[in-house]
């Protein structure tokens, strides 16, 4: 009963404080948004995954940077063996240009094949990751100002 009156209380307390907050007058989110995929590599893989990773992944971005759909992309990774331990995150100007077009898609797969990327090694990488790796989450992320 006294830990029912004390939680009673604390959200008398707080809840005014939550109240007063308004979107666009106390902070702002960003227009820009990024994607944040959350990954597990297994054991003795890491290597293996970063270096294929950067022929992939990182290219598809750089080229993406380059066109102009994407502000920027991280690759981040943890030492520790608990999972997750990579994180990939792509950062947007808006909304919009994070949903793309069938134009942009076509755009970025010329611009690879005219850097010489080999078709049947890329999907072959690909394939090869469900081997070694497990998504573990997704999420749309935006920053926040506050003012």
């Amino acid at each position: 009963m006294k830990l029912v009156k004390l939680l009673g209380f604390m959200a008398a307390i707080c809840l005014p404080l939550v109240a007063q907050a308004e979107i666009w007058k106390d902070y702002e989110p960003s227009e820009a948004v990024s994607e944040l995929r959350v990954l597990d590599v297994k054991a003795n893989h890491m290597d293996d995954y970063l270096m294929n990773l950067e022929r992939t992944w990182v290219r598809w971005m750089e080229v993406e940077k380059e066109l102009g759909n994407v502000l920027s992309y991280d690759v981040w990774t943890s030492d520790r063996a608990d999972s997750p331990n990579v994180w990939l995150m792509t950062t947007y100007k808006d909304f919009a240009a994070m949903q793309g077009s069938e134009a942009q898609y076509d755009e970025v797969e010329a611009k690879l094949k005219a850097l010489g990327r080999n078709d049947a090694e890329h999907d072959a990488t690909l394939k090869a990751y469900e081997d070694i790796r497990e998504h573990v989450d997704y999420a749309i992320i935006r920053r926040i100002t506050y003012k």
